[in-house]
């Protein structure tokens, strides 16, 4: 009788210390590894809400472009497609052919890269909306406020970014000296002689006297390892040190950080160990010290990528960029079927060629100086301090 009566006395607790393990547990926070299970449990469903939500955005704009939809027109030249509105695909056709031309060879045996690449087009007085159906899509839209030579330069440059965005990422840095606008040559190089001539570092004076070993310094593309054989000296390092990091000599402040001690040990002690160290330390190779590295031609150095391209003719850009893993000195050479000196002494002649009129407008300024002075002496003349009577 006594076992019958405590075995359902022992149950009901039983049931009761269960009950209260339950509680427990719900109230309890949940752990690290409960929440990543729960969130992962979600992610399907995050996944498909946004593919629906896409999906809901895409048909919504849809609707609004066939709403606004004008008619168009698909000019195709080559691996380029240009949409614009109906009526203006000859004009679409005449300000890209130049620069078409110009392209094509170039980029030949990389047609590839810009299939997914496409233009729209307007030249008006009132913008309308243009869609073109395409992975990439390069707008050049204009205003008739402004003249076609104008609109050349933007075709230019929008051409320009295309080349720009689908170079490969490298090791090399090969879009650290390349920017949308040096894969042409520029219109005027006068603006790079006026760079060169002006540059305070002694890699641009020395490349201006026509040292070619040290236009590679000023143009800040070296070789893989950061400095090369020439440097293997003492007094070499020391000049390239100098020509590097000679502002750093004179900057004041209270407290010098390590970069401005190694050089002024290397400069002013001579000590080999501190010029050794700043090279180690300070070179291309390290990304996350290049801001300390002057460039003098910061803003001229993308056009001897243009040279090299030009230099190199059909199937250039394809040799460019074909090899990633080759030191950026030689990549350029290579783009330009010549040898590095070759390269960067026809990049420094077309520079030196560019050099502006430094006697232009000296033929008038006589002339109108004696023109000046024979007005100030016509008044003076005529001023009662010279009558005589």
């Amino acid at each position: 009788m006594y076992r019958q009566r405590i075995l359902p006395l022992l149950l009901a607790l039983l049931g009761l210390f269960a009950a209260i393990e339950l509680v427990a547990q719900e109230s309890r926070p949940p752990t690290r590894e409960e929440i990543g299970d729960r969130i992962e449990a979600l992610h399907p469903r995050v996944m498909e809400a946004g593919r629906l939500a896409g999906l809901a955005e895409r048909a919504f704009a849809d609707s609004v472009r066939a709403a606004s939809q004008l008619p168009q027109d698909t000019v195709t030249m080559g691996l380029f497609e240009i949409v614009t509105l109906e009526g203006e695909g000859a004009l679409a056709r005449e300000m890209f052919q130049p620069h078409v031309e110009e392209l094509t060879p170039l980029i030949r045996g990389s047609e590839g890269l810009f299939r997914t690449h496409s233009w729209t087009f307007f030249y008006g007085w009132w913008q309308k909306p243009i869609y073109a159906d395409a992975e990439v899509v390069h707008e050049v839209k204009l205003s008739r406020r402004y003249s076609l030579d104008r609109l050349q330069k933007d075709i230019r440059a929008s051409l320009g970014e295309a080349l720009y965005r689908v170079l490969p990422e490298d090791a090399e840095g090969l879009g650290n000296i390349a920017s949308p606008g040096s894969f042409l040559p520029p219109d005027d190089w006068s603006w790079v002689y006026r760079e060169l001539a002006s540059a305070t570092y002694l890699a641009a004076r020395h490349c201006l006297e026509g040292d070619l070993t040290w236009c590679w310094e000023a143009l800040g593309v070296t070789g893989r390892e950061g400095n090369e054989p020439e440097w293997d000296s003492p007094t070499g390092r020391r000049r390239l040190i100098e020509s590097r990091y000679e502002r750093l000599l004179w900057r004041e402040h209270d407290r010098l950080g390590t970069l401005e001690l190694l050089v002024r040990g290397c400069l002013l002690l001579e000590s080999d160990r501190a010029c050794g160290l700043v090279l180690e330390g300070y070179h291309l190779r390290d990304r996350q010290l290049r801001k300390d590295y002057p460039i003098p031609l910061r803003r001229g150095r993308g056009t001897l990528v243009a040279e090299a391209l030009r230099m190199g003719g059909e199937g250039s850009f394809t040799r460019l960029i074909s090899r990633p893993e080759d030191p950026l000195r030689d990549r350029l050479a290579h783009a330009a079927g010549v040898s590095p000196e070759t390269l960067v002494a026809r990049w420094r002649d077309r520079v030196l060629e560019a050099r502006p009129n430094a006697q232009a407008g000296l033929l008038r300024s006589p002339l109108a100086l004696l023109f000046w002075l024979a007005l100030i002496i016509l008044f003076a003349t005529r001023s009662s301090r010279w009558r005589l009577g």
